[in-house]
């Protein structure tokens, strides 16, 4: 998947795909104080695009 491609708010599938990492790993990564995602108004985990690049170290393109 490229960076194009991902929706402006990622869920933690979209997170598991695009990273390549166990369910287990992306529900650690989402629970991570170091990781910017936050919880939607009905309680799912989310992270905004531009703040998952960023993160990252990759341009938003």
């Amino acid at each position: 998947m490229k960076n194009d491609e991902l929706p402006m708010l990622l869920t933690p599938k979209d997170v598991k795909e695009y990273l390549d990492i166990s369910h287990d790993q992306v529900y650690r990564l989402f629970r991570s104080k170091k990781f910017p995602a936050e919880r939607s108004g009905k309680g799912k985990y989310i992270i905004p695009k531009p703040r998952f690049l960023k993160w990252l170290g990759v341009e938003n393109n």
